[in-house]
């Protein structure tokens, strides 16, 4: 996790809560060792939702 937020450039509790919020919409699954891409069709389809929500 470390290096994962280093690389995005922001702090580990960041990098943690926007994980949280990515899996939340099924764009990420956790596993043993991390965190890993969704499946494509899961990506696609989570990415459609969160476009076709109103901004509140």
């Amino acid at each position: 996790m470390d290096r994962l937020s280093a690389r995005a450039g922001v702090d580990l509790r960041t990098a943690l809560r926007k994980l949280s919020l990515l899996e939340e919409l099924s764009m990420v699954v956790r596993r043993d060792d991390g965190y890993a891409l969704a499946p494509s069709a899961n990506r696609k389809r989570a990415a459609a939702e969160t476009s076709a929500r109103p901004v509140t």
